[in-house]
């Protein structure tokens, strides 16, 4: 196995006129998706997103709707008490932007009730769930791979500028930590909940890459899902109303190595992006499909979608496209499974991301 070195200079900024790094790019990053190719978007079935055209002329039942209520938030899972309050907020949090979560009134079809209301000049899409973005490709469950244990995390040398500055605070909203995360330099331990061993120590692993990058970085790790391990537009909203309570979010810069693909042009995501406008930057994972289009939040005009450079530093063939490159095959990073941690080896545009988010919370891109 041959892991991937970061020394500088490891970006590659897209050049739409180059097409073998950026082929098909359209504005915001997002290319045309072949209609062969197979795109499996997530959402919540009989769940939308609306955004009226004016909320008090707005009459969900007259299209086939009615609000929805906190717990349906959690894929009509129990939820205790705290759980319920916090997608409250989340609730409030969208209709003061103007959006309002709604569910089926009835056993009609999603899409064709979205369809009702986008023709009668409102927004609407369905209600998205995210996916975190390694790539799955080691070991049992495609897990990432442990490097001996002799090797330990103050081996490793920083990949970025040694200067130790940073102009930003780095937000990582992802699967929460897992273990000690003090012990790497992280803050704002949430602890990761997931039902999906795939991604065990996800979040961890990408703030590790960050702080690699620079060792110096204030770097908080958010959980993004609900404690069920759901991963919605909801789940990471209320992520960011976390970090807005604790006045961390505004002028910082944010990582999202997660993401979800819209279901076609007329439906995008129109909840996250309500908090996506508070932050300084947003970077995001572009994707592990190799397509020339990108994973949602890094197709928004306003994020920087990343792909991964390959061990050659060409574009990973299995990397979607993005604005920037970064290294995001077989990079190391401190991986915790619930039980214990170690350096490993992993690969990814979730990994490629990080990079790309220190860099400019430490004012060097």
């Amino acid at each position: 196995m041959t892991v991937q070195q970061t020394s500088l200079p490891w970006e590659r900024i897209c050049n739409p006129q180059d097409p073998a790094m950026c082929a098909n790019i359209w504005p915001g990053g997002s290319g045309e998706p072949n209609p062969d190719e197979e795109i499996e978007c997530l959402y919540h079935a009989g769940q939308a997103i609306i955004k009226p055209k004016n909320w008090d002329e707005f009459d969900p039942a007259a299209v086939g709707f009615v609000p929805v209520d906190p717990i349906d938030l959690f894929l009509f899972e129990p939820a205790n008490l705290e759980e319920e309050e916090e997608a409250r907020r989340v609730l409030d949090f969208f209709r003061e932007a103007g959006v309002g979560v709604f569910k089926l009134d009835g056993e009609a079809d999603l899409f064709e009730m979205i369809d009702e209301v986008q023709s009668q000049g409102h927004e609407a899409s369905p209600h998205y769930q995210f996916q975190p973005a390694p790539k799955w490709r080691y070991g049992p469950y495609n897990s990432p791979v442990r490097i001996d244990s002799s090797w330990s995390w103050s081996d490793l040398p920083s990949t970025g500028p040694q200067s130790g500055e940073q102009n930003a605070r780095l937000l990582i909203f992802d699967t929460g930590s897992q273990g000690d995360p003090t012990t790497l330099g992280l803050g704002i331990a949430e602890s990761e909940e997931t039902v999906d061993q795939r991604v065990v120590g996800h979040g961890t692993f990408a703030a590790s890459i960050a702080l690699q990058y620079n060792p110096s970085l204030d770097v908080d790790l958010y959980r993004a899902s609900w404690k069920n391990g759901v991963l919605n537009e909801a789940s990471v909203t209320a992520a960011f109303i976390r970090a807005i309570l604790a006045g961390t979010l505004d002028d910082a810069v944010v990582n999202l190595s997660l993401g979800t693909y819209p279901c076609g042009p007329r439906y995008q995501p129109i909840g996250l992006p309500t908090a996506l406008a508070r932050p300084a930057h947003v970077v995001a994972a572009s994707g592990n499909d190799g397509h020339n289009f990108q994973l949602y939040p890094a197709s928004d005009p306003s994020v920087i979608g990343v792909s991964a450079y390959d061990t050659n530093w060409s574009r990973a063939s299995w990397a979607n496209i993005g604005e920037v490159f970064a290294p995001g095959e077989d990079v190391v990073g401190w991986y915790h499974d619930g039980v214990d941690g170690s350096l490993a080896v992993w690969s990814g545009t979730s990994f490629a991301a990080p990079h790309r988010a220190a860099c400019l919370a430490s004012g060097v891109c």
